[in-house]
């Protein structure tokens, strides 16, 4: 008798309609059907998702979700809860270019539901956007879903204004033609033009911004930014900080962090109020084929002199490699380059900079330079105390490199202690290894053109280490045009 209970109440239960399973009047189908056409779409497109017309008892809600599916990632998402039960049809937007599914549930009081899915709507890939065509201005298109890793963002002639934040995409943001008439500019307020961590800016003309630095663009990460034009921006303190607070009012043009990298790029006509009129770096960066000229240092205080009008490199490992440095001016010292870390500079133009000390470079007490196959031509300072083409307080090497009629106070130790296989007429008697100090016979210096005339003393008398062989395999040519980096131009 003392298992009768159990056997009584199951006996009730296998009586009833079982309460765990929803279900619809006789005869009804549960299905859903939705209104997507399959077109490409580029904005985010309203669908329409209807379902069958069914009776349940103690109706509670329709819960209508939807799924996307990225790669192999595929997450369901709520987007509607819908109380009444004679409801038919759901809108939704559809904002990417994905594969989405719908599924609605009619579920009753007692949380048992009815579920119908829809067919997959494969939406297809969206490669690049357009601007304006596509989106009215480069912000939005790049924040678009559309836009993934791979992508591009095709930007049409014409000026753009915004503090423009691309980050976390490995997208192409490029010109469809020449940078000099596709421009991004600032809008009102302080901050840089660009803000870029990832991808790549191509083609552009970044003008008039200003910001505590980089005021132009603040590139960071693996961001690259290639064949644009860098002018008219400002680093600027902030008068509300200690005037030492890094990186205030440093990097007019560009502040480069990270791995980061400038590649055939023209920085033109920026200023700072303190280091870096051009380009701030403190990273491990690139400068690859660029044009940094005729930047300069305006100081906001009376009697303070800040160096590196080109480029001041302030921590970090710097590669420069085939860049002219051109017409920089500070009343501090390095008028093209200030380094304060490790810096390896290969088949670099530095001519007419001028500065307080060392037109060209200054090598700074915590700096290691090394400097292969480079050209100082014509740079000056206003002092008469410093050479007008490199000062160094640090650690420098230099090597199959021309010095040639700079102003300013000759440096005679500089070159015997620190130089081979290097022409230059800052030596007081010919020493060292490989030295010489003879004319160089440039082609036609004046007008820019440092070719070596066939009767060059410096043809074929760089170092004779293979390492150093000219493209074509022969011995190295001294200066710019020679080495392994001397056809990159």
């Amino acid at each position: 008798m003392k298992y009768f209970p159990l056997i009584f109440l199951s006996m009730i239960f296998l009586s009833c309609e079982s309460p765990f399973a929803t279900k619809p009047t006789e005869g009804d189908v549960f299905e859903i059907n939705q209104d997507y056409n399959g077109e490409k779409i580029y904005h985010p497109t309203a669908v329409t998702i209807e379902w069958s017309s069914i009776t349940i008892k103690k109706f509670k809600e329709f819960l209508v979700e939807r799924s996307i599916t990225t790669g192999d990632s595929t997450v369901w998402e709520e987007r509607a809860i819908i109380l009444d039960s004679l409801s038919t049809v759901f809108t939704d937007t559809i904002d990417d270019d994905a594969t989405f599914q719908y599924r609605v549930r009619i579920v009753d009081k007692d949380d048992q539901f009815i579920v119908a899915h829809s067919e997959p709507l494969n939406v297809p890939n969206v490669q690049a956007l357009r601007v304006p065509g596509d989106y009215e201005n480069p912000q939005k298109a790049f924040d678009s879903k559309f836009i993934d890793d791979g992508d591009t963002i095709k930007i049409y002639p014409g000026l753009y204004r915004g503090h423009f934040q691309f980050l976390n995409k490995e997208a192409v943001i490029r010109a469809i033609t020449i940078p000099e008439i596709t421009l991004l500019g600032a809008a009102a307020g302080m901050g840089s033009v660009v803000t870029i961590n990832r991808g790549i800016l191509e083609g552009i003309t970044v003008i008039g911004g200003h910001a505590l630095s980089g005021g132009g663009i603040h590139a960071d990460s693996t961001a690259i930014i290639k064949d644009c034009i860098i002018r008219n921006n400002r680093a600027i303190i902030d008068e509300t900080a200690n005037i030492q607070i890094y990186p205030n009012g440093m990097g007019g043009g560009i502040h480069l962090e990270g791995e980061s990298k400038l590649i055939s790029c023209r920085i033109t006509r920026n200023h700072s109020q303190r280091e870096g009129g051009g380009i701030l770096t403190d990273g491990s960066n690139k400068i690859l084929n660029c044009t940094i000229d005729n930047n300069n240092i305006y100081s906001a205080y009376v009697g303070a002199t800040y160096s590196g009008a080109g480029l001041h490199q302030e921590e970090g490992a710097l590669v420069l490699r085939n860049t002219k440095f051109k017409r920089n001016n500070t009343q501090g010292f390095g008028a093209a380059i200030n380094s304060k870390a490790t810096i390896e500079v290969a088949n670099c133009l530095f001519e007419k900079n001028k500065s307080g000390g060392g037109g060209g470079f200054i090598i700074g007490s915590t700096s290691s330079a090394n400097i292969v196959n480079c050209v100082f031509f014509g740079n000056r300072t206003f002092s008469s105390s410093y050479s007008g083409a490199i000062v160094n307080f640090g650690n420098v090497s230099i090597l199959n490199t021309v010095v040639w009629k700079n102003g300013g106070e000759i440096d005679y130790r500089l070159y015997p202690r620190s130089a081979t296989y290097t022409d230059t007429d800052e030596f007081r008697v010919e020493s060292g290894t490989g030295n010489i100090n003879t004319d160089p016979l440039f082609e036609n210096p004046s007008n820019g053109n440092f070719h070596l005339q066939s009767d060059s003393p410096c043809i074929n008398a760089g170092d004779p280490d293979n390492i150093y062989n000219n493209s074509n395999g022969s011995r190295n040519n001294m200066g710019i045009y020679g080495g392994p980096y001397g056809n990159d131009w």
